[in-house]
């Protein structure tokens, strides 16, 4: 999986102080997308074991309310998704 980026400390997506994923990838392509480039599967960082633990001990911060997972699309990347969420 790749990902295009991760807002450590996001108030824009959501009524609370966040930490966002914006995974890439995706194959809907609907009309008026704002993130084009996202939709490709190649778009991106790669996501490796040592980001998610980052993603994870991060959102653990005090100041955090919770976590935003956007995109691309969050499920077209299951097994990831499916692997950070049980953890």
């Amino acid at each position: 999986m790749r990902y295009a980026s991760i807002k450590k400390y996001d108030i824009a997506n959501a009524p609370f102080v966040c930490t966002t994923l914006f995974v890439s990838g995706c194959t809907f392509n609907c009309v008026g997308c704002f993130n084009k480039e996202a939709q490709s599967f190649n778009f991106g960082n790669v996501w490796s074991n040592e980001v998610e633990s980052d993603f994870i001990t991060h959102s653990k911060n005090e100041n955090i309310k919770g976590i935003c997972l956007l995109g691309g699309e969050v499920f077209q990347q299951s097994d990831e998704m499916l692997n950070l969420l049980k953890r």
